[in-house]
């Protein structure tokens, strides 16, 4: 690691002050929460601002969701944005830096490749914290998202068909509330009552 980077995990070395004051006893709380941060399901990370900026920490976490070792990872500053799905990386930049600007927290997902080439969704959290230079680093973690994006993609795609299905059939049909109020009808609807569209129903 370079002189000065910031100590790995952040949140004793990011607060020097305190409780970690004495040697001993801060290299016990780094040993313990590192500890914590390598048993909980995300990938827990330290990392500097801007898709070229390197990062500090990565748990090891990130194999077992990308294929990557944290080594792998930690060496290569290009490898994120790179990964990260090019339909998607012009946005995730956008909210990186409005994020930076702002001090607001950052809320992302995004697809990312794997090492095997297969495609993740993850969704990526983290807070602006100063390294020891006063630079400003994202502390965060990312979680694998792809079961909920695939559940919520079956059903807009099941919606489709069903929205297809309505549209199309020469019967007319129709939803109502529970008062009996009309919400919805199709096509063959609107032609039985004389309206030009289903819309003016």
């Amino acid at each position: 690691m370079d002189p000065g980077a910031p100590s790995v995990p952040p949140a004793p070395a990011l607060s020097p002050n305190g409780a970690g004051s004495h040697d001993g006893e801060r290299r016990d709380i780094e040993i313990d929460y590192r500890s914590l941060l390598e048993r909980i399901p995300a990938v827990t990370y330290l990392a500097g601002v801007g898709e070229t900026a390197r990062w500090y920490y990565v748990s090891p976490q990130i194999e077992s969701m990308l294929g990557f070792t944290p080594e792998e990872w930690q060496a290569d500053p290009l490898m994120w944005f790179r990964l990260v799905h090019p339909e998607d990386r012009n946005r995730v930049l956008e909210e990186s830096l409005a994020g930076e600007a702002s001090g607001r927290r950052l809320r992302s997902e995004y697809r990312i490749q794997a090492r095997d080439g297969g495609t993740a969704w993850v969704r990526d959290e983290a807070v602006l914290v100063n390294g020891h230079a006063g630079e400003p680093l994202w502390q965060g973690f990312m979680i694998d998202i792809s079961r909920r994006r695939e559940t919520e993609e079956a059903l807009h795609e099941s919606e489709a068909r069903y929205r297809g299905l309505f549209d199309h059939v020469p019967v007319g049909l129709y939803r109502t509330n529970p008062d009996g109020e009309l919400e919805d009808g199709n096509r063959a609807l609107a032609r039985i009552f004389g309206y030009p569209n289903k819309e003016s129903l």
